[in-house]
């Protein structure tokens, strides 16, 4: 997955990337879980529904997909703006 000299790859760099979404997640997770505000906690659950749709996808639609990952972002966004981070 690395290559000598420092070279990366195109499948490292998505892992990575990958790692620092899920980080970034559960760091979100555990500040709303501390947090008093129920907007943030019903922000939180309606993410998580979000996320079980993924277990569900078995037809691969591309566009269904791409559009799926962009409403999460927007809720991660919007996790994150409430939460202050």
């Amino acid at each position: 997955m690395v290559y000598p000299g420092g070279n990366s790859c195109v499948r490292f760099e998505k892992l990575r990337e990958g790692i620092v979404d899920y980080e970034k997640i559960r760091i979100l997770r555990e500040q709303a879980s501390k947090s008093p505000i129920e907007k943030i906690k019903k922000l939180v659950r309606e993410l998580d529904t979000h996320l079980q749709s993924f277990y569900n996808e078995h037809d691969f639609n591309t566009e269904k997909i791409t559009a799926d990952v962009d409403k999460g972002k927007k809720m991660i966004e919007e996790l994150s703006d409430n939460l202050g981070k």
